[in-house]
């Protein structure tokens, strides 16, 4: 971190780690330290930053400016930043939890529609599959 970046604490990210958090299956916090002054500032990069972050990327650039809070802050004598983490993980849970519970729905509704086309060509063979590993979703009838 930069002695000028202080008072507005900010970090030149590399577009390519903005990616991997768009992917990334757990939350992840960015973590910019001044060690001249024994400070750290965390930054929690979400859907929404990354969403803010859209509009403001130029075409040809491979890095952008990360603006952290200053109330974002690692010291020694303050620990307030690990309840904020500590919710970060809570909501994280709450949204995957969601999100299993919407995939659950739509392979049982899937299910639902290959029972029905069963049931009215019987002759036909029907699956339905997922690779857990790419997620992706494969229908074949023979």
């Amino acid at each position: 971190m930069k002695n000028e970046d202080i008072d507005e604490p900010k970090y030149q990210c590399k577009l390519k780690f903005l990616s991997y958090c768009e992917e990334a299956p757990l939350p992840v916090l960015l973590i910019v330290v001044d060690i001249k002054n024994h400070i750290a500032y965390w930054l929690n990069i979400n859907r929404k930053v990354l969403k803010s972050l859209r509009s403001e990327m130029k075409p040809d650039a491979k890095s952008i400016s990360l603006k952290i809070p200053k109330e974002n802050k690692i010291e020694k004598s303050h620990n307030e930043y690990l309840s904020k983490w500590e919710e970060i993980l809570e909501e994280h849970k709450k949204y995957k939890k969601l999100s299993e519970s919407t995939s659950l729905e739509q392979i049982m509704s899937i299910s639902n529609e290959i029972s029905k086309i069963k049931s009215e060509h019987p002759d036909l063979d029907v699956k339905y599959k997922i690779d857990t590993a790419t997620k992706e979703k494969t229908i074949s009838i023979t």
